[in-house]
């Protein structure tokens, strides 16, 4: 239809009343106008949904709100997905912030080299708007225009970083390749869509610009000190059986070699920085895979950035001894909440 947007903008929304309107402002303060924006409220308990609908109602483009009990975060993306019309789609957190170009440069790197995929840099903002840390800082982005296979290992060692909030994504793509995010998964959940999608789409460029902030809220539900982290974990299972059923043995090796151990990392160092009770956080360890999985970590980037040195220092901590590095972790996490209080 002549009246379908070229994006759709996909917000999937609960308990942020608080960072709505600044997450919406930013959607619509866009220099790129041919787009709409479709509102998940995923059962949102304040006043998410009446915040967002009078800021909407006053703008002149076109939105849909969609309400649903809460379902989590990837059953609202995959609902906001359904009832998108756009050919591209972006997707947003709900208290995260594009950069006024965005969705241009976005678009136009898909546009001016026909390609199916674009992502740019993301920087990592507290609640107050100050940077926390600059995506320089933390990752390596060498490249243009690159094979899916190049990408691919460098996102899946922690070279890059690619995020939903960073990315545009072709609709038809998604919708040939039945691609969903997996229900129920809390982490990790956003990392197996976009891993696979870029397997799909073959051809990927990346814009060499800031093009969304990603806020650092110490109430969020990712901040909270509970077993679902492990949840990362389960997505890099599900990608190595992925790739090596369309037998693409050289990134499943990345996945077993690199992504599974660091996931397991991850898991374990998010639960210290978050103040998870130390005697069963070392109870944990004593599992043979969690304990193993931790001493397979592989930190060897040819170029290294400060964030990965601080990696490299923590794994060395931890090989030293898992009790210093767990406290060191969970007194950085309070002198953040501190900081950014």
């Amino acid at each position: 239809m002549a009246n379908e947007p070229l994006v759709s903008v996909i917000i999937p929304a609960y308990n942020v009343e608080k960072y709505i309107t600044r997450t919406l402002e930013s959607v619509l303060d866009q220099t790129f106008r041919d787009f709409e924006i479709i509102l998940v409220n995923d059962g949102s308990t304040d006043k998410t949904e009446e915040v967002a609908k009078k800021l909407l109602k006053s703008a002149e483009l076109n939105f849909r709100i969609i309400s649903q009990s809460n379902k989590g975060v990837s059953v609202a993306r995959n609902v906001g997905l359904y009832n998108s019309a756009g050919r591209y789609v972006k997707f947003l957190d709900a208290d995260d912030v594009m950069k006024r170009e965005s969705l241009q440069y976005l678009v136009e790197a898909c546009e001016n080299n026909k390609l199916a995929f674009a992502f740019g840099k993301q920087d990592v903002i507290n609640q107050n708007g100050k940077i926390m840390y600059t995506y320089d800082q933390m990752y390596l982005a060498d490249l243009e225009l690159a094979d899916y296979k190049v990408v691919l290992e460098q996102f899946l060692k922690g070279i890059l970083h690619i995020s939903c909030n960073s990315s545009i994504f072709r609709k038809d793509i998604i919708t040939e390749r039945n691609l969903t995010f997996t229900p129920g998964a809390r982490f990790g959940e956003d990392t197996e869509f976009i891993a696979k999608y870029i397997f799909f789409a073959k051809k990927i460029a990346f814009v060499d610009k800031v093009v969304c902030e990603a806020v650092v809220r110490f109430d969020s539900s990712t901040k909270v000190s509970n077993l679902a982290v492990f949840h990362n974990v389960g997505s890099f299972k599900r990608l190595y059986r992925f790739f090596m059923n369309f037998g693409e043995l050289e990134i499943a090796r990345v996945i077993e070699e690199y992504s599974i151990p660091a996931s397991y990392a991850w898991a374990m160092g998010n639960l210290a920085y978050n103040a998870f009770p130390y005697r069963l956080w070392k109870k944990l360890l004593e599992n043979d895979t969690i304990g193993a999985m931790m001493r397979r970590l592989k930190i060897d980037f040819p170029k290294q950035t400060s964030y990965h040195s601080l990696l490299k220092l923590a794994k060395h901590l931890y090989l030293i001894s898992p009790a210093i590095a767990y406290f060191v972790l969970r007194l950085v996490g309070k002198w953040h909440r501190w900081r950014n209080s």
